[in-house]
C-alpha cells in the first residue's frame, strides 16, 4: 500500500509552468480556458492575497486568474487576454499596479469591459511623501481618489472580501 500524495492521485497530472509567475498564469489559462470566457480576473503578481481571492471567483464564474507586474503587463499575459476575449475583466485590487493595469488594458483591448475592485478609494501619491517633511505638501495633499486615476470607461467598485464569511470576490464584483 502506498503512502503520501501518490496514494491520493486520481488520473494523470500535467505540470504547467512558465519562465516566471506571469507566464505560468498565462500557460495555465491557455491550457484550461477556451476563447470567449465570461470573465478574466487580473491581479498584481507580487500581491498574492488579491490573486488568491480571485481563485474561487474564477472557479465559480469560469474564468482564469492572470498575473501582472506592478508597473507593466507582461506580453504573454496581454496576448492571453487577447486570445481569451473575455466579456469582462476584473482587476483585483486597485493600488498603483491595479490602476496602471486597468488603464493600459483599456487601451490595449479596445472592446474590453473593465472593473477595478478595491477596498478603499484612497490612493497615496507616494512621490509626494518627499515633500511632507519639508512642509512643501501636507498629508492631505498627497492622497487622491483612486477612482479619479482611472479612465471614465472603467468601472470602480468599493468592495472587500468578507473573510469571516469566506465570500469570494465574485460575490462583490458581479
Amino acid at each position: 500500500r502506498q503512502k503520501g500524495a501518490d496514494s491520493l492521485a486520481v488520473g494523470s497530472v500535467t505540470r504547467l509552468a512558465g519562465s516566471d509567475r506571469y507566464s505560468t498564469s498565462a500557460a495555465i489559462s491557455a491550457s484550461t480556458f477556451a476563447a470567449g470566457v465570461p470573465v478574466a480576473y487580473v491581479a498584481v503578481g507580487g500581491n498574492f492575497p488579491d490573486a488568491l481571492s480571485g481563485a474561487p471567483a474564477g472557479g465559480v464564474k469560469g474564468g482564469p486568474v492572470l498575473l501582472v507586474a506592478q508597473t507593466s503587463i507582461p506580453t504573454v499575459v496581454q496576448e492571453e487576454l487577447k486570445r481569451l476575449r473575455p466579456a469582462r475583466i476584473v482587476i483585483l485590487g486597485g493600488g498603483t499596479g491595479g490602476t496602471l493595469t486597468a488603464n493600459r488594458l483599456l487601451k490595449a483591448l479596445d472592446d474590453a469591459t473593465i472593473t477595478v475592485v478595491d477596498e478603499n478609494d484612497r490612493h497615496l501619491y507616494q512621490p509626494g511623501l518627499l515633500f511632507v517633511p519639508f512642509g512643501l505638501a501636507g498629508p492631505d495633499e498627497i492622497v487622491r481618489s483612486r477612482r479619479a486615476q482611472l479612465h471614465d470607461e472603467i468601472e470602480f467598485r468599493l468592495a472587500e472580501v468578507d473573510r469571516d464569511e469566506q465570500r469570494p470576490v465574485e460575490a462583490v464584483a458581479e
